[in-house]
């Protein structure tokens, strides 16, 4: 067993080093500077949307074509079926898509966590909707403050973030196979998918269960636990364990804060101007 994977194995020793990471990057390293030279490389947006995060996710969309430095193809919303998810893509330009359209009945019935599992396998569908080969997913209730590029040539960025969750690991070998334990969790709330990445891990998996993806991640759920799946962790692990040499790490810079009015996205973003992004929901 190498010294990272004894490290994850043990809880308390691994909390107190990401606790100290965390407390050196939010402290420290956030006030020095972070450029982010812009990239020449094409992605797409693709953004899951509740109805209930349509404030949020107005602004969210709106700064990433502020902030995100890449020549943006197309930008993406896929949700629930409603008049004003569809109003807010028409004013804007976005693409709209009801989701009800493009996932798989089996997964619209789901009795488990039904709306966080419906954006999960969106997300993993992306591919097959939006025809960039880089497609970046944003969580609606995330929003950029700097500006950032997640790639250069076909070397990505991976995001980490402070909270580690194990139950998802447990759930990723069951549907791939072990793969080495990374010492970060990648639920960063928003994430470059690579469409031969994608390719492959779906590929992986059928073939591994015999079924399609979407099929095998319900089946191997637990649903003991409201972490039962986490499709950040199983892309970002999935690359650095079998596409060696193609994602770096870095640290997320995010911090909690209020969102919800104008006056209070004002006052975090002067507030964490020295952070990369916001996001309302993150504990």
């Amino acid at each position: 067993m190498s010294l990272k994977d004894a490290l994850v194995r043990t809880p308390q020793l691994h909390g107190a080093v990401r606790r100290a990471r965390s407390i050196v990057c939010r402290y420290a390293l956030s006030h020095l500077p972070r450029e982010a030279a812009p990239s020449d490389v094409p992605l797409s947006i693709f953004m899951p949307l509740a109805v209930k995060d349509l404030r949020s996710a107005r602004n969210s969309l709106e700064a990433l074509r502020r902030h995100l430095k890449h020549p943006i193809e197309q930008i993406v919303v896929a949700g629930q079926s409603s008049r004003d998810i569809a109003a807010l893509c028409a004013e804007h330009g976005y693409r709209y898509i009801d989701e009800n359209t493009v996932l798989p009945a089996h997964v619209q019935a789901s009795p488990y966590r039904n709306g966080w599992i419906r954006q999960q396998v969106l997300k993993l569908l992306a591919i097959d909707l939006v025809a960039s080969d880089n497609i970046f997913i944003c969580d609606s209730d995330t929003m950029f403050i700097r500006d950032v590029t997640f790639i250069h040539g076909r070397r990505q960025a991976l995001l980490a973030a402070d909270d580690y969750v194990p139950a998802y690991y447990a759930v990723n070998d069951k549907l791939v196979g072990p793969m080495p334990r990374a010492l970060w969790s990648y639920v960063a709330h928003c994430m470059l998918f690579q469409r031969d990445i994608v390719e492959a891990l779906r590929t992986d998996i059928e073939q591994r269960h015999g079924c399609p993806w979407h099929e095998a991640i319900l089946a191997n759920l637990d649903k003991t636990s409201n972490a039962g799946f986490s499709e950040y962790e199983l892309y970002a692990n999935y690359a650095l364990s079998r596409f060696p040499g193609r994602a770096d790490v870095r640290y997320w810079y995010n911090r909690k804060a209020a969102l919800d009015t104008p006056d209070a996205v004002a006052r975090a973003r002067a507030r964490y101007a020295h952070f990369t992004s916001l996001s309302q929901h993150i504990k």
